[in-house]
């Protein structure tokens, strides 16, 4: 009966030094599990970090466009008091020219009368 217990107890013991190294198995593997964690961190920050910088140029873009916009605005502004300004001397202008080609037209007619 002793040889079955010896025999038993070293198919414990084997058994026992299989789990053992499973369990370095497992050991090493929840270190690299470990490791990519670690790595997934690091690029969650370096995103967070980007995600930030990206933020902060739109800001700036946006801030930027509204200057230019409103800048924009006041020229267009400007050219279209010009257009108004000027339509109103041609306007003043023709009328004038109108005026004097009908008084020559009149005195051209009144010239003829004459002779």
């Amino acid at each position: 009966m002793v040889p079955k217990i010896k025999q038993v107890n070293k198919i414990f013991n084997n058994i026992d030094r299989e789990f053992n190294q499973i369990n370095e198995r497992f050991d090493n593997i929840d270190k690299k599990f470990t490791q990519v964690d670690g790595r997934f961190e690091k690029i969650d920050r370096k995103f967070a970090q980007v995600n930030e910088r990206i933020d902060k140029k739109t800001e700036e873009v946006v801030h930027q466009f509204h200057i230019i916009a409103e800048n924009l605005e006041d020229k267009i502004k400007q050219v279209t008091k010009g257009v108004v300004s000027l339509n109103e001397k041609m306007d003043r202008r023709f009328d004038e020219m109108h005026r004097d080609i009908q008084q020559k037209h009149q005195d051209v007619l009144a010239a003829i009368k004459f002779f």
